[in-house]
């Protein structure tokens, strides 16, 4: 018998069972437990088997092997309450709702008394969103447990779906009286209260919470906010200040008093009770930082006067000093009011000093460097940043160019070196990259020629598109007369990308002349010299156009070229004595 069929004769089993046993709910609809079949001893005996064997068969994983077990135990016993209930998961399981549902319903009317098959029965009410036989069933269940204060919570979720507030009533008094009386329950009561618009009820029950913890200021304080909240500001205000008398450090009557004052417009005297609570060492950091981010935000809307919000950041620092967080806010703050770089950074510095490991921080104090060339300081905040974020390869990456800048290019691959050793599959392509690309130059200008290549494989293989490796590592090919046609593909992919860029330009014209491909080479480097527009033309790419021209027999044009690119500066010592013989002469160094 197929799967797909033993289905369908379950489910009729399911709809003649329940057939059977709803004629009898409707007329004994007081019976605790409906009467079971009378089994023989010998189908008794057959039944606990097949019911036992099925239990183990699901112990073992074998599925479909129990379910079957399960059906076989329904032909026995029809009325077997615990085999439709086993089936209702199997159902469950296999996303069958309907068929769960039907097992359950059957299993609940034939045990009504079993809270196991109930709370199923109400769970699956819910998941369906049948709200109100979900709270039908778990009423009969909380009836039957009084001391489970989850059915109350959820009966207290139901009815606020239906908005049956009086219901939501009667549950929290039921959880009052298991749980005792305490702020959750209390404020849920007074929020029930207010949606029933009955404040005098809601009143009383905040006062009964005062009453019950007459030590606990923060009740006072918080019934004197809802009597602000609801137009009582005389009461309100008179048990603030009685809290206050109390406890003239509590953060929740000052900040409540902050809150009165600025509401009655009294702005100077509600600022006065901001400055105590964020200059009061007996405040939480957490609520230091709440209420300085309220002044903030009140602040910019009545104008944004940020000499108030620094003067108080500098009280706060001379009092209680400024922790990490506030630190940030500051900084964060005077970004916001697009304040002088230079002020800022002091804001930077400062956060650094109580937060060193802030990375942001010193990754933006960095660039502001970095834009003034000062390689010294960006090699010593990187290199501190390498010891509080060692995963940041971005650290490894600012150490190590600010060691190139300085020329110091051993110390430079160290620091690409233990960059790479922190990549990881989420590291950015594009920063690993240059990781390698320039690990490939250094190593190239060190003579390793052979790591120099891998480099740059390496760079391309994470970014195949990075114009800078593949210029880099065609033009290191073309000067060592090495893989010209692979350099050449590698330069004319820059040049397609970057189609004015005279260095790229450049580099291509140059490995077509090592091509001995001289009439084209002619031709690139014009396009290079014409988008050469620094005011100092570029020595090495005049000096290339006089090879070029050379080569093409234009020797009057060479040689100017080769006169202009000395006047640009050009080491190049072989440069004199192509000018004083009048030829193209080879640097044998170069392609060793």
């Amino acid at each position: 018998m197929t799967l797909h069929r033993r289905f369908i004769i379950r489910a009729l089993l399911i709809l003649m069972a329940v057939a059977l046993v709803l004629p009898l709910a409707a007329k004994r609809k007081k019976a605790a437990v409906r009467p079971a079949v009378v089994l023989s001893a010998e189908d008794s005996r057959r039944y606990d088997y097949f019911f036992l064997e099925a239990q183990r068969q699901n112990l073992k994983g074998n599925y479909a092997e129990a379910y079957d077990l399960l059906t076989h135990c329904l032909e026995i016993n029809p009325q077997a309450a615990e085999t439709y209930y086993q089936l209702a998961l199997y159902h469950s399981a296999m996303d069958k709702d309907s068929l769960s549902m039907a097992n359950l319903q059957t299993a609940v009317a034939l045990r009504p008394d079993n809270k196991t098959y109930l709370e199923a029965l109400a769970n699956n009410y819910y998941k369906q969103k049948n709200y109100a036989k979900a709270a039908a069933v778990y009423e009969q269940l909380a009836r039957n447990s009084r001391d489970r204060s989850d059915l109350q919570r959820t009966l207290l979720s139901i009815y606020e779906r239906q908005k049956d507030y009086g219901k939501m009533i009667s549950c929290l008094n039921r959880l009052e009286q298991m749980e005792g009386s305490g702020e959750d329950i209390t404020l849920s009561k007074v929020h029930v209260y207010e949606l029933l618009n009955d404040r005098k009820s809601a009143l009383k029950t905040l006062r009964q919470l005062v009453d019950e913890h007459p030590f606990d200021l923060n009740y006072q304080v918080m019934m004197g906010n809802w009597l602000m909240q609801n137009g009582s500001k005389a009461e309100a205000l008179r048990l603030f200040a009685d809290a206050l008398k109390k406890e003239p450090t509590n953060t929740n009557v000052l900040g409540s008093l902050y809150d009165y004052y600025k509401d009655a417009g009294q702005d100077t005297v509600a600022y006065s009770f901001l400055r105590r609570i964020l200059t009061s060492p007996k405040t939480e950091a957490e609520s230091r930082m709440l209420m300085m981010k309220r002044f903030i935000k009140s602040n910019e809307k009545e104008g944004g006067d940020s000499v108030r919000v620094l003067a108080l950041f500098d009280q706060i620092a001379k009092t209680v000093s400024l922790d990490a967080s506030m630190a940030e806010l500051r900084l964060a703050y005077m970004k916001l009011k697009h304040m002088p770089d230079s002020v800022v950074q002091q804001s930077r510095n400062q956060l650094l000093r109580v937060a060193p490991d802030n990375a942001p921080a010193r990754f933006e104090t960095i660039q502001q460097l970095w834009t003034k060339q000062k390689w010294d300081e960006v090699a010593r905040l990187s290199k501190e940043g390498t010891e509080y974020n060692p995963d940041e390869m971005g650290f490894y990456y600012f150490l190590g160019l600010s060691y190139y800048q300085k020329e110091q290019n051993d110390s430079a691959l160290n620091a690409f070196r233990k960059g790479v050793d922190v990549v990881n599959d989420d590291s950015n392509p594009a920063i690993v990259s240059d990781f390698y690309s320039l690990m490939g130059t250094i190593l190239q200008d060190k003579g390793q020629y052979a790591q120099a290549y891998d480099a740059f494989d390496k760079s391309l293989k994470w970014k195949s598109d990075n114009t800078e490796c593949l210029n880099n590592y065609a033009y290191f090919l073309s000067v060592r007369d090495t893989a010209l046609t692979k350099a050449a593909q590698m330069s004319y992919k820059t040049i397609q990308a970057e189609p004015k860029n005279s260095t790229f330009l450049d580099t291509y014209a140059w490995i077509l002349f090592r091509q001995s491909r001289y009439a084209e080479a002619k031709i690139y480097i014009d396009q290079a010299m014409a988008n050469d527009t620094d005011s100092v033309q570029s020595a090495v790419i005049l000096e290339h156009a006089g090879d070029i021209y050379m080569m093409n027999k234009q020797t009057d044009k060479a040689i100017d070229y080769w006169q202009r690119a000395v006047k640009a500066g050009s080491d190049s010592p072989l440069l004199p004595k192509k000018i004083q013989l009048k030829k193209y002469i080879e640097d044998e160094k170069k392609t060793k």
